[in-house]
């Protein structure tokens, strides 16, 4: 053969079965042995050409290259070929598959074309083709290239599935159908079907509503599907279906909401499937009649719920799960079963053993529906495991049914160790000391209601529920988080001594409870650095706690608008307290500096320890009806020449009750008066909250800074005084006298 030969041309391969999809306008039994057909002929004719003489193939060379032989070759094929990008007629535009051109018009005209010429197969190239919801007729299949390569998307703003069929006799091969309901307003389904007889193979369905979707009567075959990201449920199967046969179909992702994976209402199915999602019932919903399901689950505990009449079922997750319907097993030599773990439920079960019956097995869970009855003089049973599932488990012994020897569980209890399919957990008993348990209320809770947790940081664990001592949290995180989760109304009790860390620094609108046992010493600790912690709007009671911050800095802790109880509360680790618009109830408080503004009510046993000597210790501006008791604490305060003072205010009104050092403190006041229209009076208590030395010591004018128009007192050494109708008075002894301006 000389240069000029004309070559042979090979046959034509496609990534799907062709084998098994007839040709829509041939008798060709398949689109792969019409393309057989084709190429035959085609090197017939070459192996002619090349023994003619050179000049005339020359000119059948000229021919081929003018393109009048292509005209006719996609003619010719698109006669028998329903091709989208090559359709049949010129009224059909050629799809592009290009991703952004709308091809819904192409396919529904080829789909009707098919209809309207008794039906066929629509050939689908590779590429990805943006369309709205199609509808599929009667005898009429899409077939793709492959499943990987040929992508049918669906256009923003459909309404119903990407394909809808309510006829029957369909195929779909080889594709994927993308529904793209991240991006829909509606709920858009992928692959809609009702009628009789569909094949769905080799198909992915990814971002639907509903994936699949079958209601029909006659055949339905569903084989190597996967679906992705379903939003409400993977396939749903329903109709007095009588052939339905679903195989290697795995559900692998979905939405946070999906109801399940499967639901089959259906009857007379057989399904072999597979579901990896987290769903919100279960992932097999079983509500037909007379199916047989077999599958694999993982990403719920919620396997089946199988509420219809006849149905069997294995389901394999951690455990695997049986239910079959009129099962019988005869055996005449040795039977043997060995597995991890065997469940058994059944209506009924009959087991007649002539000689010895022995089971070994690691794992044995029976339910009996019915009724089960053992009689026997001595029953034994020994194995790893032994589960019993019934609907009533009765024990009528006359003597008190034996356990392994309860252990010592808290104070309260001791405890008997049981397990369940996943861990060991304890069943508590009484003791000596269970007569004296508190009661406990256990609240009914919603998010934004109230709601009380016990922490223990030493035996606690994240995992219980909170709601006793004996289900106690470890981390003080924990209750916190409720916060963000929406409750409103928290309140924990602190079983154990420890440093409880907390992240955050704005806790807003809430009311917070957090109280230690007497004697335990618990310290709230925020992580927070270089920035101030704030409750705001909030009511807060703290009792029996140390508070504190990671690093002690130029920041605070501090309380604005707020209702605040404190009962034996210190603040440690951190440089002041600020109460801002707050009403305050404060027993038995200890902090280095004190910064109330805008604040009313009573702090009674106030311990100041600031060692701080260029600053003031206890400030308090525009505050009205203010009363603070207690002491002040500077063993260890340094003269730095600055003169600070002990109390400072500023538009206030305050009863002052306070023991001030004995000792005049060099360059410090012990009362600094900063403004007019401030207020302060001192008060002796009955039980000489002041020495003699120190009230003496108040009044002179190196202890006492005043600035402006400001009422300072004579102290008073018997008695009380208050504040009425815009007069200082003290009582004494026998009635209530003005004080002299």
């Amino acid at each position: 053969m000389n240069d000029t030969n004309l070559s042979r041309v090979d046959n034509v391969r496609c990534g799907i079965p062709w084998l098994v999809l007839p040709t829509v306008y041939s008798d060709a039994l398949s689109y792969e042995e019409q393309f057989g057909k084709f190429c035959k002929a085609l090197n017939d004719v070459i192996a002619n050409v090349n023994v003619l003489p050179d000049y005339i193939k020359q000119e059948i060379e000229n021919y081929i290259n003018s393109g009048i032989i292509g005209d006719q070759i996609e003619q010719t094929i698109g006669n028998w070929i329903l091709n989208v990008k090559y359709p049949p007629t010129e009224n059909i535009t050629p799809a592009k598959g290009d991703g952004t051109t709308d091809d819904t018009e192409t396919f529904q005209q080829c789909i009707d074309y098919a209809a309207a010429n008794g039906g066929g197969c629509l050939f689908v190239p590779a590429g990805k083709y943006l369309l709205g919801p199609l509808t599929l007729k009667v005898n009429v299949s899409i077939v793709g290239f492959d499943r990987y390569s040929t992508v049918l998307v669906c256009k923003g703003g459909s309404t119903g599935a990407v394909i809808t069929s309510t006829t029957g006799n369909s195929a779909f091969l080889g594709l994927t159908v993308d529904a793209r309901m991240s991006t829909q307003v509606n709920d858009v389904n992928g692959i809609s079907l009702m009628g009789q007889n569909y094949q769905i193979d080799n198909v992915i369905v990814a971002d639907a509503y509903n994936a699949i979707q079958f209601v029909g009567d006659g055949h339905f075959q569903c084989t190597n599907v996967v679906i992705e990201q379903v939003v409400n449920k993977g396939m749903i199967v329903s109709g007095a279906n009588n052939e339905v046969h679903v195989s290697d179909v795995f559900v692998s992702s979905a939405g946070k909401n999906a109801t399940c994976a499967f639901d089959l209402s259906g009857v007379n199915g057989f399904y072999e499937v597979k579901s990896a999602i987290s769903v919100n019932e279960y992932a097999i919903l079983l509500g037909g009649s007379h199916n047989m399901v077999r599958a694999f689950v993982s990403g719920t505990e919620a396997t089946v719920d199988d509420t219809g009449i006849g149905n069997s079922f294995e389901i394999y997750n951690d455990v695997i799960k049986k239910n079959i319907n009129n099962a019988q097993v005869n055996v005449s030599g040795d039977l043997s079963v060995a597995a991890s773990h065997i469940t058994e439920e059944s209506d009924a079960k009959t087991v007649s053993v002539n000689g010895t019956l022995l089971m070994n097995a690691a794992n044995s869970n029976e339910n009996v529906l019915g009724t089960k009855k053992i009689v026997s003089e001595t029953t034994v049973v020994e194995g790893a495991e032994a589960s019993i599932n019934t609907s009533d488990f009765i024990i009528n012994s006359q003597n008190p049914v034996t356990y392994k020897k309860p252990q010592t569980y808290n104070k309260y209890f001791d405890s008997v160790l049981f397990k369940d399919s996943d861990d060991n957990y304890n069943v508590l008993v009484a003791n000596d000391s269970t007569e004296n348990l508190p009661n406990i209320i256990f609240p009914i809770e919603t998010a934004g209601a109230y709601s009380y947790r016990y922490i223990d940081g030493v035996n606690g664990n994240d995992d219980n529920d909170g709601l006793t001592e004996f289900t106690a949290w470890k981390t003080m995180q924990k209750f916190f988080n409720m916060l963000v989760n929406g409750y409103t109304d928290i309140r924990c009790h602190i079983i154990s001594s420890g440093i409880y860390t907390v992240a955050g620094n704005a806790f807003p609108s809430c009311a917070l409870h957090i109280i230690a046992d007497s004697g335990v010493d618990a310290t709230l600790l925020f992580s927070v650095s270089n920035a101030t912690v704030v409750f705001y709007d909030s009511h807060i009671n703290f009792q029996n706690i140390k508070i504190g911050q990671a690093e002690v800095t130029e920041y605070r802790i501090a309380f604005e608008n707020c209702s605040i109880g404190l009962d034996n509360v210190e603040f440690t680790t951190t440089d002041r307290v600020n109460f801002n618009g707050c009403a305050m109830n404060i027993t038995n408080l200890t902090a280095r500096v004190l910064q109330l503004e805008r604040s009313t009510g009573t702090i009674n046993g106030l311990t100041i320890t600031n060692t701080d000597n260029t600053r003031n210790a206890i400030v308090c501006n525009w505050c009205s009806g203010l009363r603070l008791y207690g002491q002040f604490n500077f063993a260890d305060l340094i003269d730095t020449g600055t003169k600070g003072a002990l109390f400072s205010a500023t538009y206030s009104v305050v009863n002052l009750m306070f023991t001030f050092p004995v000792t005049p403190i060099a360059n410090k006041y012990y009362i600094g008066l900063f403004a007019s229209n401030t207020l302060i009076w001192l008060t002796k208590g009955r039980e000489n909250a002041f020495n003699n030395n120190a009230l003496t010591g108040i009044v002179d004018e190196n202890m006492v800074k005043v600035v402006g128009t400001t009422v300072l007192p004579p102290p008073v050494n018997t008695g009380d005084v208050r504040y009425s109708n815009n007069k200082l008075q003290y009582y004494n002894g026998s009635s209530w006298v003005d004080v002299p301006a």
